[in-house]
C-alpha cells in the first residue's frame, strides 16, 4: 500500500477547504433565490458575491499553477525517462 506525498495530501486539503467556503458562500446568496428582504440584506449578498468572484479567481489562478507541477512531478518521480529537463523547469518556474 503506498501512501500519498505530503504536498499532495496538503494541495488536496486546501482546494477541499476552499470549496467547502465556496459552496457556503454559494448557498447563503442563491439559495433565496434572488428575493432579499432589506437593503442590508441585499448589500451583504453583493459583498459575498464579489467575494466569492474573487476567491474564485485565486483558486482557479492556483489550480492552473500548481495542477501541472504535480502532474509533472509525479509523472517524473514514476517514470523519469518520460519527462525532459526542459519541461520540469517549465512547470516547476510555473509555481
Amino acid at each position: 500500500m503506498s501512501t500519498a506525498p505530503l504536498h499532495d495530501i496538503s494541495l488536496c486539503h486546501d482546494i477541499l477547504i476552499l470549496g467547502l467556503y465556496i459552496t457556503d458562500i454559494f448557498v447563503q446568496t442563491l439559495w433565496p433565490g434572488g428575493h432579499y428582504l432589506t437593503a442590508d440584506t441585499k448589500a451583504r449578498a453583493e459583498r459575498e458575491h464579489k467575494s466569492f468572484v474573487t476567491l474564485s479567481t485565486f483558486v482557479i489562478g492556483y489550480v492552473v499553477c500548481w495542477v501541472p507541477f504535480h502532474f509533472v512531478y509525479d509523472v517524473s518521480f514514476i517514470r523519469p525517462e518520460l519527462i525532459s529537463e526542459e519541461l520540469f523547469m517549465a512547470t516547476f518556474w510555473l509555481t
